[in-house]
């Protein structure tokens, strides 16, 4: 018995260690967002999103009746960027540079590549509009900071409790798959992280699920079983992420991938979570 009162303290203060740096790591990732989404919001705007690999992501502005440059030129998700004003564009730093030293109102030559074949227009610089700031990231960035404060305020008031780790892991996850969104979406600084925290969310909820709102009598003596859910969530989804992020054939959006990818464990991870929840819930009135 001592024993494992031992073991298990042991592990829950290496937990608790973790949980703390990972809040921390996301607190760093969320103020350098802001300066980052500050660089490109003060940049002139080429009229489209674009992935890692330079192709276009398919998202486009809220304006009703409205499309970005680049949609209005024809261009689809999955047409690669290839040139602006005359400069090779290979990453998002490139495209930063390139449009750092032009003009707002300033038409500039875009070459993009296409499944036709490579094509070249010409596109005049705008700011970003001021409704697609407020949607894609005023509003998740004020999202991820209530999620970053209620994971800090829990994790300050339960972190002993196995059920309070868990949900400040997974609130953590949600503050950085939110509030770095846009970061995804433009200078690309924090995909791999991006990708971590979109694994290890579903990794949390399954802990979640195995502890909350009573701990599965199974978990007793077997507390290593938690981190199943982090396993299944880093490895598999993580590796193929990263051949999808990487891959330098721009078939299609590598978003739209990951989202196919995601979804379906996200899906089964929240059926998880629902069903240990009734089952504690059954427990609980018997």
């Amino acid at each position: 018995m001592n024993e494992s009162y031992r073991v298990n303290d042991v592990i829950s203060k290496a937990t608790q260690s973790i949980v703390l740096v990972y809040q921390m790591v996301a607190v760093v990732v969320f103020a350098i967002s802001l300066f980052l989404a500050y660089d490109f919001l003060s940049t002139p705007f080429i009229g489209g999103i674009f992935e890692q690999t330079m192709v276009l992501n398919g998202t486009d502005t809220y304006a009703a009746g409205k499309h970005w440059a680049l949609y209005e030129q024809g261009f689809t998700i999955g047409d690669q960027l290839r040139s602006v004003n005359g400069q090779q564009i290979s990453n998002a730093e490139d495209l930063e540079r390139t449009l750092e030293d032009l003009q707002v109102g300033q038409s500039v030559s875009v070459g993009m590549r296409t499944k036709q074949g490579d094509r070249t227009v010409d596109v005049t610089l705008q700011p970003f509009p001021s409704a697609d700031r407020i949607s894609y990231f005023v509003i998740p960035a004020m999202l991820s900071l209530v999620f970053l404060s209620i994971s800090l305020w829990i994790f300050g008031l339960r972190r002993t409790e196995s059920a309070g780790r868990a949900f400040s892991m997974m609130a953590t996850s949600l503050a950085i798959v939110i509030g770095a969104l846009f970061d995804l979406y433009t200078s690309h600084r924090f995909t791999y992280i991006w990708t971590l925290a979109a694994a290890l969310s579903g990794g949390a909820l399954i802990d979640l699920s195995l502890c909350f709102p009573q701990e599965a009598r199974f978990m007793f003596r077997r507390p290593y079983l938690r981190w199943f859910g982090y396993a299944v969530g880093i490895g598999p989804i993580s590796v193929r992420w990263h051949f999808m992020l990487s891959s330098p054939i721009p078939r299609w959006s590598k978003a739209r991938q990951g989202q196919y990818c995601l979804e379906p464990c996200l899906r089964l991870d929240l059926l998880f979570f629902g069903c240990c929840t009734l089952h504690g819930e059954m427990q609980s009135n018997d």
